[in-house]
């Protein structure tokens, strides 16, 4: 087997030992026991004899055999179960302060079952903790936690290899529950919930798992004698080279293919398009990293990836599909969600012609998703909210509505769309000729203006020839030197002319007073003349014309390469130049500010909202009508779109005109690119079919929020795609782990990839982020990627995104210092008059406490809830007229706590203060994933009485604060016991005491 597959097989493994930690029994078949006394080892054979069958069957059906009387069929003498020992049932009146009114089943046992119904000891014989019960919690929507994930690994420490008979297992599992909770099995209590002693079994199945569809991916890659490359340079990266970001003194070049751009409110950061330009320019990088600290603006450079792809497919008549994958749904509808509310300021043309379609991104959800209104989505059966656009008359409603509008913008009479294609097609490459214009034109002035400087020895800071700074070079001071020259030119000559005969014989037998007479008369002439000419020289009427010549010769390309530049900027209305130093670009960035609504102040930014924006609403309508053209060739074609592989991907190709860009998770975007392949006849000689992947056919894979998927999630998907942009960032969120170290190490040996458990290549891998336990795709990118950071304050492969707007300075100060070694660049300017200080301590005397495993403060609960009604009037007042927040008192505050328990409290009390619990954003910092509120309070909930290392400064990790304090735009206040802070620390909560300041409540 080969290394590849080893892995393939091992995330297989993960992904199946993850789910049996995520139980879902609703679509399978299952029974309830009433007071089934389980240390006797049986449950009852009516039951299990109804699993026996259906299992029997389902065997049989996958091998083709459907009748029983068959001598193919196959029967089978145990199955292997999973039981949930009691219920929870969360009580009536606490069901209004919990996010879930679910019952809760948090400890399973496993087993296999015999025909009569007795139990014996499972291979796989360890109890099942839901992942979604123990702390920490990802799910915001989860109110119970039930122990702790390290508390689950000590647990794994009381595990045999052997049992004796049924007995010692059930003695075992009692073990395993009380190193759990503390408590015993027969009388455990949970708070607000009530306990059931009715058991639940059934027969687990995979394919009713969320990560079905991945190790659906995985087995067919594993069959496939070819490995994906984009999986292989992952894991493999053979030859890694540390390529340094494109230079500033090339972005000219880079700059001509930078084509489109999706918005026009803003135009790219610096380091945006550095990392845009770098990836523009490296077209054989299989796998791009980019680093984003919180409010640097990765939704910015997603979209104007994707726009630049929609305008260079133009080119190729071939639409691109785009994939953009992250690890939950809300995730991915905060991208489909961004491209949705780019604006235009283009009359007629910005905006769509087909009126139907709305956005560039359409959703992928599973089939018994329910998408919000105003999505586009597409689901695996093929519904689909855009499903009507493919029927003749929409069609045909659209090729009227389309030829409308191209119309009106150019006020032509266009009849057929071929035509109008082709229009549009003509327009883009003008764009794109232009674009390669300037390119030229601005690289033969810097080339000219350089060899004038040079030859007239000039100093372009003090110089007349640039009033208004570098390279705006003045051209009517160049035109006034070119007529001082020819003056200077025609009275040298006039002189020489009328030069008396005799000087004339006397320098010509150089004799040394004639030589001399005639140099000063000659100086003279040359006194004001715009350059120093050499002495030497003034003797020979042919040396001076020449040199006046070589200068006049000098003015005038310069006249002309700068007046070519200048005529171009003029034709495209451009203002600024390109800066050609790093010094220069942050100057001009720095100037723009709030004040100036960050408007483009140079060429680069000029053109994202001018050429760029128009070049993309161009490509947009020329897709439109190629997709109407194709739409009629698909109505009018009896096969239609079959569910080959060639079918397929003219089905996506066809999507990929209206919306270029699909948004899923990962554990649904493989079931979308697959297509049908016939694999013989049953029994019954009906036909059998297998669902192969479309492998490297996705064009670009967009990883968002990649620093929270876990390689085994993740990485499966690179196999559907030719190229992969990651962007992410390791000191935020990390991803919830659903496999222990020690069974991951057991994993890593099951398939070849470890020796033993003493391998020194398991830290090799896991510095590497690719293992289960430990790793995320953000860290597998970065170690993939070619390119390095030209920073030695940056540790992490990859570019960085350092310029940060959302948070008031006083705000990411902090989490500048504690994170990212200084290397963000705040520019949203400092709280001089906001509301509220922008980062505040409310000391509140209180200890917390811990129920079942989990803690809570209700005294700092009250308090924090307290502040927040009293100031309810005035936060709204003050932030009622902003837009983004919809004149709604909940999307003003957040607020965010470390613990489920507490979040719990908060919820509770808040609803008896009569705050909108549903509306606003409560929680830990996964709430806010990727939101931010103008205000954020923070309950720390600890006092000076709790030992141990708190839970946001464990491993001396800035993730948890991180997140925290960077969701807040203008205040960031802390309600808790300030004893808890010592300053004097490095640990996180340390230096955000430093940053504090703190009040007495």
């Amino acid at each position: 087997m080969t290394k590849i597959k080893n892995w393939l097989h091992y995330w297989k493994n993960s992904l199946a030992d993850a789910e049996r930690a995520e139980i879902d029994f609703q679509r399978q078949k299952h029974f309830f026991g009433e007071h089934i006394d389980l240390s006797n080892g049986h449950l009852p054979c009516e039951d299990i004899k109804v699993l026996f069958d259906l299992e029997e069957c389902k065997l049989n059906e996958q091998r083709g055999i459907t009748k029983k009387d068959s001598p193919e069929w196959q029967s089978i003498e145990q199955i292997d179960l999973i039981i949930a020992p009691f219920v929870l049932q969360p009580l009536p009146e606490y069901q209004k302060y919990l996010r879930s009114t679910k019952p809760v089943f948090p400890f399973w046992i496993k087993a296999t079952a015999l025909p009569d119904g007795g139990l014996r000891v499972a291979e796989d014989h360890f109890p099942v903790i839901p992942r979604s019960v123990l702390a920490p919690s990802a799910n915001e929507n989860n109110d119970f936690i039930f122990s702790h994930v390290d508390t689950v690994d000590k647990a794994t420490q009381l595990d045999k290899s052997e049992f004796e008979d049924w007995n010692d297992y059930w003695d075992f599992s009692q073990k395993v529950f009380k190193e759990l909770t503390e408590q015993t099995l027969s009388s455990y209590k949970a708070e607000y919930y009530s306990r059931i002693d009715r058991t639940l079994y059934f027969v687990p199945d995979e394919k009713f798992t969320p990560s079905t569809h991945i190790i659906k991916l995985i087995e067919n890659l594993l069959i496939n004698e070819s490995e994906p490359p984009l999986i292989k340079q992952i894991i493999e990266t053979p030859s890694r080279k540390d390529n340094k970001p494109l230079a500033i003194d090339h972005y000219m070049d880079a700059n001509s293919l930078h084509l489109g751009q999706m918005g026009c409110d803003y135009p790219l950061s610096i380091t945006q398009r550095r990392a845009l330009y770098t990836f523009l320019n490296a077209k054989d990088e299989k796998v791009f990293a980019v680093n984003g600290p919180p409010g640097t603006g990765k939704t910015t450079l997603l979209q104007s990836v994707v726009a630049n792809y929609v305008v260079q497919s133009v080119k190729k008549d071939e639409p691109p599909v785009i994939l953009a994958c992250s690890t939950n749904n809300q995730a991915v509808i905060n991208i489909i969600e961004s491209f949705s509310k780019s604006n235009s300021n283009l009359p007629f043309l910005g905006q769509r012609w087909i009126s139907s379609i709305e956005g560039f991104a359409a959703f992928l959800p599973s089939n018994s998703k329910q998408v919000l209104n105003g999505i586009n989505y597409y689901k695996s059966d093929d519904s689909s909210n855009l499903s009507a656009l493919d029927d003749y008359e929409n069609v045909e409603k659209s090729e009227a509505e389309f030829l409308a509008h191209i119309n009106e913008y150019t006020n032509k009479n266009f009849i057929d769309l071929t035509t109008c294609c082709d229009f549009l097609k003509d327009e883009i490459a003008a764009i794109e000729n232009t674009l390669t214009d300037g390119k030229n034109l601005w690289k033969d002035f810097l080339l000219q203006i350089h060899s004038f400087n040079t030859e007239f020895n000039i100093t372009t800071s003090s110089s007349k020839y640039y009033p208004t700074g570098q390279h705006d070079i003045s051209i009517t001071q160049l035109k006034k030197d070119k007529d001082s020259f020819t003056d200077t030119e025609g009275q040298v000559i006039n002189y020489f002319n009328n030069e008396p005969f005799f000087r004339k014989i006397f320098c010509w037998l150089n004799i040394k007073s004639s030589l001399e007479k005639r140099t000063t008369e000659v100086r003279r002439l040359l006194r004001n003349t715009p350059y120093k000419f050499d002495e030497s020289i003034f003797t020979n009427i042919s040396k001076i014309l020449n040199a006046i010549d070589l200068k006049i010769q000098a003015v005038d390309s310069t006249i002309h390469k700068a007046t070519n530049w200048v005529v171009w900027k003029g034709l495209n209305q451009i203002k600024g130049n390109p800066p050609i130093s790093e010094k220069e670009l942050t100057l001009r960035e720095a100037s723009k500010t709030e004040k100036t609504k960050f408007a483009p102040c140079y060429l680069y930014d000029e053109l994202d909202v001018s050429l760029r924006h128009k070049a993309f609403w161009l490509s947009i309508h020329f897709w439109e009508a190629k997709w109407i053209l194709a739409t009629k060739d698909f109505l009018n074609d009896d096969r239609k779109e079959n569910k080959g592989a060639k079918g397929r991907m003219n089905m996506w190709r066809r999507r990929a005109m209206l919306t270029p860009c699909f948004v899923s998770t990962f554990f649904m975007a493989p079931r979308f690119f697959f297509y049908s392949k016939h694999a013989g006849k049953t029994d019954a000689d009906d036909n059998l079919w297998e669902s192969p992947p479309l492998e490297e056919f996705v064009d670009l894979l967009m990883v968002d929020e990649s620093g929270q998927v876990t390689p085994e999630v993740g990485l499966p998907t690179f196999a559907l795609c030719k190229k992969a942009l990651v962007v992410g960032d390791v000191k935020q969120i990390e991803p919830v782990w659903n496999i222990i170290p020690k069974v991951d190490i057991g994993n890593l040996i099951k398939h070849d990839i470890l020796k033993n458990a003493n391998d020194p290549n398991y830290l090799f891998f896991k510095s590497k982020g690719l293992l289960a336990s430990s790793g995320d795709v953000m860290s597998v990118a970065q170690r993939a990627t070619n390119f390095i950071y030209d920073d030695p304050r940056v540790a992490e492969r990859g570019m960085m995104l350092q310029e940060h707007r959302r948070c008031y300075n006083e705000i990411i100060k902090y989490c500048n210092e504690m994170a990212y070694s200084g290397v963000l660049k705040p520019l949203r300017g400092n709280s001089q008059k906001a509301l509220l200080p922008p980062m505040v301590h409310f000391h509140v005397d209180s200890n917390s406490i811990t129920k079942n495993k989990d803690r809570t403060n209700e005294k700092e609960a009250e308090v924090l809830l307290n502040w927040l009604v009293q100031y309810k009037e005035k936060i709204f007042d003050y932030y009622k007229h902003v837009k983004d927040y919809n004149n709604q008192f909940e999307n003003m505050v957040g607020i965010i706590t470390p613990f489920s328990g507490q979040k719990r409290t908060l919820i509770r009390l808040a609803n008896s203060k009569g705050l909108n619990t549903k509306l606003m954003k409560i929680g830990t910092v996964h709430a806010l994933q990727g939101a931010e509120r103008p205000v954020i309070l923070f309950s720390s909930v600890y006092g000076p009485g709790d030992t141990g290392t708190m839970f946001f400064d464990r491993d001396n990790k800035p993730n948890m604060l991180n997140v925290a304090v960077s969701r807040a735009k203008d205040s960031f206040i802390v309600f808790g016991n300030r004893n808890i802070l010592d300053g004097k620390t490095t640990k996180p909560s340390g230096i955000l005491a430093k940053h504090l300041k703190f009040y007495e409540n």
